[in-house]
């Protein structure tokens, strides 16, 4: 098992490096277990957070820690963080977390400690970045775009294909969205509503839907061209809840989309394609008269 979280900081490597040495003072308790390290960083300290115990195995002042799990944890491996240059002005501070799971943490790590760490390591990144730069960019985004082609004779209005997208989604996506609802309780996010996918904006070919809510903030843009429908996700969390949210959620979201969008690829030129067989069954020439004289004629025909 293997498991990085990194993160890119407008600061010189010297500067992250130094806030990381400070580790005890931004480690974010509360709301999470406070981190003690008996020794400090000095090699063989010994530490925990919680249940969550290990030892301090190798440190290099202002570039990285690593720290041993001990035997009883159900996990044989290591955490490091360590803070590389970037650039001018730019260090990637990444933290790793690799090694063997045994007994009850082979199910225990993927269904629930794996996002909890990944929200913890985000809080502390978050405490240096700030400690660093005075300010925090936002670390908890989500940013893609996905697209298929448009078939032809298709309409070009946006709303079409949102409303295709968005109302009517494959049946393993609507069971999963029920799922998601009933499973963000527990942590304290609220259920989806129907207007999660409310229409923002529209301007030409491009429409925007999303919903602002107490863990994230949530946009969808359907760009419809000659060639191609294609769908921007972007998303940016606001707390640590939105944070572990998000981090299940990418997990699944490429599939869900390309599996929506599909599905949308299908029923908008099936409907395309329904309304031009409608428009060849209708009638194609006049209705037959008779003149005076009871001669035939075509209505549209001159008398």
């Amino acid at each position: 098992m293997r498991n990085v979280v990194r993160r890119v900081i407008l600061a010189d490597v010297d500067t992250v490096g130094a806030e990381l040495d400070r580790i005890e003072r931004h480690w974010p308790a509360p709301p999470w277990p406070a981190l003690h390290l008996d020794r400090g960083l000095t090699a063989g300290s010994p530490g925990r957070h919680g249940r969550i115990r290990y030892h301090v195995e190798s440190h290099q002042p202002g570039r990285r820690t690593r720290w041993v799990f001990t035997p009883d944890m159900g996990l044989t491996g290591y955490n490091e963080i360590r803070v590389l240059e970037s650039g001018p002005g730019r260090a990637v501070i990444t933290d790793e977390l690799a090694g063997r799971l045994r007994g009850r943490m082979v199910l225990v790590w993927p269904l629930g400690l794996r996002w909890l760490h990944e929200a913890l390591i985000n809080d502390l990144f978050d405490n240096i970045e700030r400690a660093a730069t005075g300010t925090l960019r936002g670390s908890g985004t989500l940013d893609d775009r996905h697209s298929i082609r448009r078939p032809p004779d298709t309409p070009a209005d946006p709303e079409v294909w949102a409303r295709a997208i968005f109302r009517d989604p494959p049946s393993w996506v609507a069971a999963l969205l029920g799922l998601r609802n009933l499973a963000v309780r527990a942590v304290g996010i609220p259920p989806a509503t129907r207007h999660a996918f409310d229409t923002i904006s529209v301007e030409g070919n491009t429409l925007v839907l999303g919903q602002d809510d107490q863990h994230l903030d949530f946009r969808a843009s359907i760009v419809v061209d000659d060639a191609t429908v294609s769908m921007a996700t972007t998303a940016t969390t606001k707390n640590r809840r939105g944070r572990l949210y998000l981090a299940v959620v990418r997990l699944v979201h490429p599939l869900v989309v390309r599996s929506m969008l599909a599905r949308a690829q299908r029923s908008v030129s099936a409907a395309s394609a329904s309304r031009r067989a409608d428009l060849g069954r209708a009638p194609m020439s006049a209705p037959i008269a008779a003149d005076a004289a009871g001669v035939p004629r075509r209505t549209d025909s001159p008398p």
